[in-house]
């Protein structure tokens, strides 16, 4: 006997009913909504992706999501969204697809693993939002800001140099007290050099204009000399560094530079009542992996994922104590990933933070 059978004629209505409404929801809802089975099947299709990818419901129904979708992942590399899903059971992240007419449609997706009532996962449901008017207005922003940083980079280093010359004057003439004035003028300009600086390879990143000039040279004791740059000028933290055997690798000095005088920079700057920073080197057989440790205020977890996004700021109550604009970071994590290395963070809020950093070591010849 089929298992509806059993159930009274009211009863028959009322799954009906409840059908109905869930199959309403699925239809009225914003974002494009598209089930798959676990050979990415697809089962579900609602108006919205039929509005966003141009396909029709009888179009896509039994196919092969391969069969339908041209994908490219902008900031992650491809399979990295699998492997999130079968260890959280979730991905979110953009992708760009191609709708049915062969345009460019910039996405917002999450993907959801869909399990049974017994707990065995089934299927995948992914709701896509279009964010391509957003994508368009973001170039557009960071066009201006490469424009901005560019045309007040000569007038700012042009500031610098007046206030230099001006301040050497001053020392000769005696005058100590005016020269202290402009000795922190100098420094406030050296503060906005940086920024533009940075704002510039923001917008560099963003169009894919980064020049790198790599070559093979020797790591340990390219991480010390950065080390000591920054223990002389930070004399208030001990900077601890363990080295295990000597590694080389291929890269661009002054480019992960930045990389690491930002981690260790920022280790000092969230740990003002801490006195120390630990950064341990441990070469494997492909890579290398850096660790910088520091014993302040520490991340939430809930910032992990999203630290190394552009702009993104951690919201807490130290704001008003550690200010910055969430750039540096960012920057990080781009130089990194054009290195084909990796970046992450492990921390806990009030326990301080470990920032990580793997390259691949230079091979033999």
């Amino acid at each position: 006997m089929d298992k509806l059978d059993a159930f009274s004629d009211d009863q028959k209505r009322g799954v009906e009913q409840d059908l109905l409404f869930c199959a309403s929801v699925l239809q009225s809802i914003s974002d494009a909504v598209i089930a798959t089975d676990m050979q990415y099947i697809i089962l579900s299709w609602n108006k919205a992706a039929e509005t966003l990818y141009g396909w029709t419901q009888e179009e896509v129904l039994g196919k092969s999501a391969s069969d339908i979708f041209w994908y490219e992942f902008p900031h992650n590399p491809p399979d990295e969204w699998k492997e999130h899903l079968q260890t959280r059971g979730y991905w979110k992240g953009e992708v760009i697809h191609k709708r049915k007419d062969g345009t460019r449609v910039h996405i917002m997706a999450s993907v959801s693993l869909v399990k049974d009532s017994n707990g065995t996962v089934i299927g995948m449901v992914a709701a896509n939002r279009d964010i391509t008017a957003l994508k368009e207005l973001e170039q557009r922003k960071d066009e201006f800001i490469g424009v901005a940083s560019h045309e007040l980079r000569t007038p700012v280093t042009a500031l610098k140099g007046y206030a230099q010359l001006l301040q050497r004057t001053l020392e000769k003439q005696g005058l100590q007290d005016y020269a202290q004035t402009l000795a922190k003028m100098d420094g406030q300009l050296t503060r906005l050099t940086k920024l533009l600086a940075d704002l510039l390879d923001i917008s560099k990143m963003q169009t894919g204009k980064v020049a790198y000039s790599k070559a093979v040279f020797d790591f340990n004791a390219w991480v010390h000399d950065i080390i000591d740059d920054i223990q002389r000028a930070s004399p208030q933290h001990v900077i601890a560094l363990t080295r295990d055997t000597e590694c080389k690798i291929i890269g661009d000095q002054d480019r992960l530079s930045q990389v690491f005088i930002n981690l260790l920079t920022n280790a000092i700057k969230y740990s003002p009542k801490a006195e120390r920073v630990d950064v341990i080197i441990r070469p494997a057989s492909d890579i290398v992996t850096v660790s910088v440790r520091d014993y302040g205020i520490g991340i939430a977890k809930e910032h992990h994922s999203r630290i190394f996004e552009r702009f993104y700021r951690v919201t807490s109550s130290h704001d008003n104590t550690f200010p910055g604009l969430g750039i540096g970071l960012y920057i990080s994590h781009e130089i990194i990933r054009a290195h084909e290395g990796k970046i992450w963070v492990e921390s806990e809020e009030g326990k301080g933070s470990t920032f990580f950093v793997s390259l691949p070591l230079a091979q033999d010849e």
